[in-house]
């Protein structure tokens, strides 16, 4: 057919959309008809400024994901100096309008993306937990590490942190990691009383001091001299790892590192701090990435890193979360508690019985076509309160189930409660 109307022209125009007419979103000018769109609409989001086509790009790529309505952060490149544990924490956001438990649970990630070594972290404490997260806000989560023995210095054992919605049945999950110090350690340790690991929230238009112990491994030596310590700090964004345009370092323009040195003895330790700020709120959160030549090999890398984000207000971030315990009065009634999802081999399924009597419990897992693979309790009469059951992903025959997603059910007298599981034996 023929052309109809007159082609669009995307040539940028100058213009002012400051009004004070009402907004329409899917709905015709009333001067010329009115009328509605004729379909469905979601996600609709009004961003305070303007977005660039990488950014427009990225949304449209991520589909689904783009709109970010929840995230989680795990502490990158933990350093592991003295001792058996390296201090860590999951950062769980809940960008939606109303509250949200979650569901969390920690396992290795062998062989995992550029960066990781071919072994993954194993020793957690605790592996798995539940925890509230208020509307528009996020929750930082402590967990303890174990310091690889079976990678060489210099490397890094990464993990998976997988967490389940309990009110939306969505899964979502992000990647954390620590690292054996060749001759530096680097730590980020907040000034404000917060979790170590946890995300520094930056009031959009102010900035925040963050604050890095530097200490140089060995033990002292009578006429060594000082080593000096070339670094550079930069900002990258934490959802792709490219460098961000969002965070201004010392007062630097957005975008530029922060380079610096600093000269210590064998076992001496030093104080580094940096101003961090954001001109504007930002979509995402960022890693600031402390990079330097540890090794002697020529190439630069990562030393330890620290994470920020934006808002616009004083927010609820890096709230201490109590991992593995009851949720709170906005969970009240709640039977399922928690379980790792995915769910593999040796985890727990957690779950309580209310009021002050005995109660009759069903506990089963269907596959997709609604058949029950796995029955736990059956009519059991149990005590109120809070119960456990570890599972090894063993179906009732005694066979490993094959990975996949499974429906959990729990029936405690006349209720039930039913979620979706991701098992991965």
């Amino acid at each position: 057919g023929a052309p109809v109307g007159t082609p669009f022209n995307p040539v940028p125009r100058a213009g002012n959309l400051n009004s004070s007419s009402a907004l329409l979103i899917a709905q015709r000018n009333p001067l010329l008809g009115g009328g509605f769109f004729a379909g469905s609409l979601d996600e609709v989001e009004i961003i305070r400024r303007e977005l660039s086509a990488t950014e427009v790009a990225d949304l449209f790529e991520a589909n689904v994901a783009g709109k970010c309505p929840e995230s989680c952060y795990a502490t990158q490149n933990a350093t592991c100096c003295a001792g058996f544990a390296s201090s860590s924490a999951i950062t769980i956001c809940n960008y939606s309008l109303s509250p949200h438990t979650y569901s969390w649970g920690l396992s290795p990630l062998n062989g995992g993306p550029p960066g990781c070594g071919p072994v993954g972290a194993t020793a957690f404490s605790p592996a798995f937990g539940s925890v509230t997260v208020p509307a528009q806000g996020c929750v930082t989560v402590p967990v303890y590490i174990g310091c690889p023995s079976n990678i060489p210095p210099g490397q890094s054992a990464c993990y998976s942190v997988s967490i389940f919605n309990h009110d939306t049945g969505r899964s979502f999950g992000c990647q954390g990691s620590v690292r054996r110090v060749v001759k530096w350690c680097w730590h980020d340790v907040p000034i404000d009383p917060v979790p170590i690991g946890s995300i520094h929230e930056i009031l959009a238009g102010t900035s925040k001091l963050l604050q890095f112990e530097v200490g140089r491994v060995g033990q002292p030596s009578p006429g060594m001299p000082p080593m000096t310590l070339d670094y550079m700090i930069t900002a990258m964004r934490g959802d792709n790892g490219e460098p961000s345009q969002g965070v201004r370092l010392n007062g630097l323009p957005p975008g530029e590192p922060y380079i610096g040195n600093l000269s210590l003895e064998a076992g001496g330790q030093t104080t580094v701090l940096l101003e961090a700020s954001y001109d504007e709120e930002a979509l995402i959160g960022y890693d600031l990435v402390a990079w330097g030549y540890e090794d002697g090999d020529g190439l630069i890398e990562p030393l330890g890193e620290a994470a920020v984000r934006s808002t616009t207000t004083t927010g609820t971030s890096a709230v201490p979360g109590e991992p593995g315990q009851l949720p709170g009065p906005a969970d009240v009634g709640r039977l399922l508690l928690a379980f790792p999802n995915p769910f593999g081999k040796s985890d727990q399924i957690r779950f309580r019985i209310e009021g002050e009597k005995l109660a009759k419990v069903k506990l089963r897992l269907f596959d997709l076509q609604g058949r029950i693979v796995k029955v736990f309790y059956l009519e059991n009469v149990m005590e109120p309160g809070e119960h456990s059951v570890t599972w090894n992903t063993l179906d009732n025959r005694g066979q490993p189930l094959r990975s996949g997603i499974y429906f959990l059910r729990l029936d405690v007298d006349n209720r039930s409660e039913t979620v979706k599981l991701m098992v991965r034996p």
